[in-house]
This record gives structure tokens, C-alpha cells and sequence, in this order.
């Protein structure tokens, strides 16, 4: 996800996970069952049949079976049987400039995510992203399904909501075909608000964020990646559906995922720059 630093406002764009490839596995038993399957994956193996919902300590998960997936430069897809069981979605902001978005959409991709705004994350600001109107106006006129996300520095539940009142007043009741995000992560290079806050601070944070967004009648969903979610007690947020980051690894981890942000240097037809991926995955 991009954040703009505003101090001053809009001098350069940060990437918060460019530091963070490698997720914590718990176990060793999970790291030599990633080689594995890393292995599976850049071999092209094709799969016969997607392996059945199982159980695990959070809620009804599917488990994928990763020699399924297959990998063409920066396009990944999710194949069984012959059949494509999967749908790749960009994310952007401002950062991307001005984005011909019927070009997207003849490129291979089927959503967008388009950024509302973020919250500053030294002066705990509110502002919006410069580009949200005319993304989200031109995904939608492609038409790309989309989603919105807010970048959050909330420090407690108030702030929380008071993003997520952002957001909806930014919307103005406009319809959207996904969940609206919630994108709370430490800044690298800054003396970010939410450094230092509990785990019960942050889930809290969540919570309030989700909870003012559905009320309205959206359906929210959380961002973030291992380091991200290994800040809040996940259990507790098991409502809403996670947009997992990983980059250059297989989603293996603590958490399910309705998303899977895969890379943060997609080429895409219509963007003149660089911008994040994500893959959804439908078996049914």
C-alpha cells in the first residue's frame, strides 16, 4: 500500500513492506513445507482438484493447494482442472499518477483498489489522496468491481472511527463491489503514532474502523502482513476477512485470506508506474 509522508506533504512515497519479505513461521515443520511448495510452484506443476475447507483455531478457512498456482513474469493464477479459479486486482494511489483505466481493464485485470486517503502518520492528520476521485470514477466507468482503502495512524477507537466516517463521507453513498480496507501499519523512517501501541489497542482500533464501515452497510476487510497482523490479537477479529500481503512468498501463516497481495512491482497496461497486485481466489 502507498503511504504519503506529509511532513511535508507529498515529498516522496514510502513502501512499508519493502523490508518485510519473509513471513515467521512457527514452526520449522511449516518453513520446509514452504521450500517445498516454493519449489512446487516455479516447477508449473498442475493440479487435479483444490484441497477441501478445513478447520483451524480462527474459523473455516480454505486451504489452497499451491502446486495449483502458476507464475507467467508478474501474473500469478489459480488453475484446477483446466479452470482459472482466480482474478487479479491492483491497488493505487496517487503515487501512480493518472491512470487510463480502460487500458487496466483490457490488460487482464478484473478489480481495483483505489486509495480514500491516510492519516498522518507524525501529525495524525486526515487527507485525502489527491487521485481518489478520478480512480475510483474511472475504475468504475471500466468497468473494474471495486474497493477502497484507508491508510489509518489511528492511536485509539475515536480516531478509528473518525477515519472510517472519512472514508464513508468520501464515498457518498456510492455503491462498491468490494470491502472497504482497513491499512494499519508501522512507517519505516518515521516516528509513527501507532509505534509502541498493545495488541489489545490495535485490535480495538480495528474493530471500530470495521464496525462504523458496516454499519453503513459495507462489509469491511483488514490489511497487512505477518509483521501487521502479529500486532493484533487475530482471533478477535474474525468477523471480517483478511487482505493478506506477502511478497516472495507463499501466504503461508496464522491467518486466512480473502486477498493476497503478492508484489509491489506489477506492470500493468494504463499505469505509468509500478503498483501492488493481489489475487483472489474463488473455488466454488
Amino acid at each position: 500500500m502507498a503511504y504519503q509522508n506529509n511532513s511535508p506533504r507529498g515529498s516522496h512515497a514510502i513502501s512499508p513492506h519493502r523490508d518485510t519479505f519473509v513471513l515467521r513461521f512457527r514452526f520449522v515443520g511449516f518453513a520446509l513445507i514452504a521450500l517445498a511448495a516454493i519449489a512446487a510452484v516455479f516447477a508449473f506443476r498442475a493440479c487435479n482438484a483444490a484441497v477441501e475447507p478445513q478447520e483451524d483455531a480462527q474459523a473455516e478457512v480454505v486451504s489452497y493447494d499451491w502446486s495449483c498456482l502458476h507464475v507467467e513474469g508478474d501474473r500469478y493464477s489459480y488453475v484446477v482442472d483446466g479452470q482459472v479459479k482466480s482474478k487479479l486486482g491492483i491497488d493505487v494511489s496517487e503515487f501512480q499518477g493518472s491512470i487510463d483505466w480502460d487500458a487496466v481493464a483490457q490488460d487482464g485485470i478484473s478489480f481495483a483498489y483505489v486509495r480514500v486517503g491516510n492519516r498522518g502518520a507524525e501529525t495524525g492528520t486526515l487527507y485525502s489522496d489527491d487521485l481518489f476521485e478520478d480512480n475510483l470514477s474511472g475504475a468504475q466507468a471500466a468497468g473494474l468491481p471495486c474497493g477502497v482503502y484507508y491508510f489509518s495512524q489511528a492511536i485509539n477507537e475515536d480516531e478509528a472511527r473518525e477515519e472510517a466516517q472519512f472514508v464513508l463521507d468520501a464515498l457518498g453513498g456510492r455503491s462498491l463491489e468490494y470491502p472497504i480496507a482497513y491499512d494499519c501499519e508501522e512507517v519505516s523512517g518515521l516516528d509513527s503514532r501507532i509505534e509502541g501501541l498493545s495488541a489489545d489497542q490495535m485490535t480495538a482500533n480495528a474493530k471500530a474502523f470495521c464496525e462504523v464501515i458496516e454499519a453503513a452497510g459495507y462489509k469491511a476487510i483488514i490489511y497487512g502482513n505477518a509483521n501487521d497482523f502479529a500486532r493484533y490479537n487475530v482471533q478477535d477479529l474474525s468477523a471480517y476477512p483478511f487482505w493478506y500481503a506477502s511478497y516472495n512468498e507463499l501466504p503461508y501463516g496464522a491467518t486466512s485470506f480473502m486477498l493476497w497481495q503478492y508484489t509491489d512491482g506489477a506492470t500493468v497496461s494504463g499505469v505509468p508506474t509500478a503498483c501492488d497486485m493481489s489475487i483472489q481466489i474463488e473455488l466454488s
